[in-house]
């Protein structure tokens, strides 16, 4: 695969990912991570790819995706503020 169609993807993942987060259910967030997990299990079950690879690649890819996790659930709690300090200040 091209380097600029794999980092295309990627970035979609990751933004896609980011999407996920800002739901109000915290398990959203884990869909795209289980399933990354679930295809590199798949490719090295497989023999498409070696074990030490594959543990490399999954483990920055979990890494990257807590971050925008992480990210995307400041961004909501920030939103969740914002809106109850608007109808505090709404009530007084």
């Amino acid at each position: 695969m091209n380097d600029f169609v794999t980092l295309i993807i990627t970035v979609l993942i990751l933004g896609f990912q980011y999407f996920l987060s800002l739901r109000n259910s915290v398990y959203w967030g884990g869909i795209i991570p289980a399933i990354t997990v679930l295809v590199m299990a798949y490719l090295v079950i497989t023999g498409k790819s070696d074990l030490l690879r594959s543990l490399l690649i999954t483990g920055v890819g979990l890494l990257f995706m807590a971050a925008e996790w992480r990210r995307g659930r400041e961004e909501l709690q920030k939103k969740k503020n914002k809106e109850l300090n608007k109808m505090r200040t709404q009530d007084l």
